[in-house]
């Protein structure tokens, strides 16, 4: 499960090393959520009319080849459970934000490694954590 930033490197090719990674995955491997999903559509309704038709043509282009994983119940429940304890302090930091929360309990509750670089959602107990910048297995 691609998180969302990482989602936009690979879209903008702001970091080359990542499309090298991606190609050597195999294909049914990739996946996004649909919050990610949300979030990069925000992303191009927040530029200038001018730039919006070009990028939502890259977007959906992207979307065409990354399954679009939906959110259901499972993933609502670890969210919740996720919330409660950021917000009592306990992992993760009440630093990482909503939408990595959800991220995070998407990526639990379909059993998926989530490819993130931020080594602060490593305190969600459970979840696979996976850089780009480590080899391919």
């Amino acid at each position: 499960l691609l998180h969302t930033t990482v989602a936009r490197d690979l879209i903008s090719g702001r970091e080359p090393g990542l499309r090298a990674w991606v190609l050597k995955l195999e294909h049914p491997r990739l996946g996004l959520s649909v919050i990610s999903q949300a979030l990069l559509l925000e992303s191009v309704a927040r530029l200038p009319l001018s730039q919006q038709a070009g990028m939502m043509g890259l977007l959906q282009e992207f979307f065409r080849w990354m399954a679009i994983l939906p959110w259901d119940g499972a993933a609502a429940s670890h969210y919740a459970r996720l919330r409660v304890e950021s917000r009592l302090g306990q992992a993760p930091s009440s630093q990482t934000t909503d939408s990595e929360l959800m991220l995070a309990a998407h990526a639990l509750a379909l059993d998926l490694p989530l490819v993130c670089a931020d080594t602060r959602l490593d305190a969600i107990a459970g979840l696979q954590r996976v850089s780009w910048q480590q080899e391919v297995t």
